[in-house]
């Protein structure tokens, strides 16, 4: 099956009749997101990074705007957009080339993933980079697949969301 006509959705403006769904959605998200923090298969990413050193300055400086600012970024906007390019442009254009949707997911996520690495020269990148994107990539496929099967974005931007959220949360609270 490849994917040919525009999903419905949130992309379509049904947005009330989902919330039940997104409900369910977010919850699974952040109890898989905890388990797999907590166990150190997949740590947030931010334990590996010097990043946060930016965002304790802003909150010793009390510049609570640019905190406001980041945290609706990376939370809301981005991944709206990386749902939109990777699992909508990305997914179907790949699909549609290569006549396979499992191709056009597997690669997607993988472009995803490395994405994800946090360096252009991505050869070079950590082992937490590395773990990361890799889980990314799996992430990824799976919200590739509901998207095709539900042909809506709906529960990929309410994953997303939920585990960028459950990430700021975690990494503002061992900062402060």
């Amino acid at each position: 099956m490849v994917l040919r006509s525009a999903p419905h959705g949130v992309l379509a403006g049904q947005l009330l009749p989902v919330w039940p769904l997104l409900w369910r959605t977010f919850l699974i998200t952040l109890f898989v997101s905890v388990l797999l923090d907590v166990t150190t298969f997949w740590p947030f990413s931010w334990r590996g990074q010097t990043s946060t050193i930016w965002y304790q300055v802003l909150l010793d400086t009390r510049q609570y705007g640019g905190l406001l600012s980041f945290a609706v970024t990376t939370s809301f906007i981005i991944p709206f957009i990386e749902e939109c390019v990777f699992r909508f442009t990305l997914l179907r254009l790949i699909a549609n080339i290569s006549g396979a949707t499992w191709v056009g997911i597997v690669v997607s996520s993988i472009l995803f993933g490395v994405g994800h690495l946090g360096r252009i020269d991505f050869w070079r990148a950590d082992s937490i980079h590395l773990l990361n994107a890799t889980w990314l990539t799996v992430f990824s496929i799976c919200l590739g697949w509901i998207a095709v099967f539900r042909r809506n974005l709906t529960v990929p931007i309410a994953a997303h969301v939920s585990r960028n959220v459950l990430e700021l949360i975690t990494m503002l609270k061992a900062i402060a």
